[in-house]
């Protein structure tokens, strides 16, 4: 369940979300959903069948012991910001590699203006990531 204190709808929302251990300065994953964060966001803390596991590498993270932060945007804006902050920040767990992401003076500006025009929260579980 998640907090109410939670902006609107999160099946409908889009933006870019990070995934960042309790204490921890950096986040470990950053990404983005086009039409619903809670949907995309709660995969990342579940264990797909071992088909699809071999197909995708990723992370699954424990249901304790995170922080997320969702900066809430245009689908298109979601989009730019991730390639954004994956580039900015180097997440560890993210499978894009950053010397791959080219971003454009134009791309990164306006992406720190999008990033200050963004609703944000941050969203601190208690004992469970709030799914």
């Amino acid at each position: 369940r998640l907090k109410p204190t939670l902006p609107g709808p999160w099946t409908g929302q889009s933006g870019v979300y990070f995934i960042k251990p309790t204490g921890a300065t950096r986040p470990v994953y950053v990404g983005s959903s086009a039409n619903n964060l809670k949907k995309t966001i709660y995969r990342h803390f579940q264990q797909w069948s071992s088909d699809r596991e071999q197909r995708y590498e990723r992370t699954v993270y424990n249901k304790t012991g995170y922080l997320i932060k969702v900066i809430f945007c245009s689908a298109e804006q979601a989009i730019n910001l991730e390639m954004y902050f994956i580039k900015r920040i180097q997440p560890r767990d993210n499978p894009i590699k950053y010397n791959q992401l080219i971003l454009s003076l134009k791309d990164q500006q306006k992406a720190r203006e999008q990033v200050r025009e963004a609703d944000q929260i941050e969203i601190q579980p208690e004992e469970k990531v709030p799914f």
